[in-house]
């Protein structure tokens, strides 16, 4: 697999990176807020008792990846070499 980079300027983009990781964790701090807000502390745990803080956090890990992933704007390509063409003919 050869990684072919199309500008080098676009890796000081990849500094936004830790920008968009506080912006989401201020989001989180503002939901959270927004809820203590909404209902008292008792009745807040029964209504986010199915909401699961583990998959934001794989959502939002993910997300970091696929920006930093665009970002860096790689050009891969693979070869196979050594195989032998198929040909189909009907």
């Amino acid at each position: 697999m050869t990684v072919v980079w199309q500008s080098l300027a676009m890796l000081h983009y990849l500094w936004l990176l830790p920008a968009v990781l506080l912006l989401l964790l201020y989001a989180g701090y503002r939901r959270r807020q927004a809820l203590l807000r909404f209902a008292e502390y008792g009745m807040l745990e029964r209504l986010t008792a199915q909401l699961s803080l583990a998959r934001r956090r794989w959502k939002y890990a993910l997300l970091l990846l696929a920006l930093a992933w665009t970002l860096k704007n790689p050009n891969v390509s693979t070869t196979i070499t050594g195989a032998p063409a198929l040909r189909i003919v009907r």
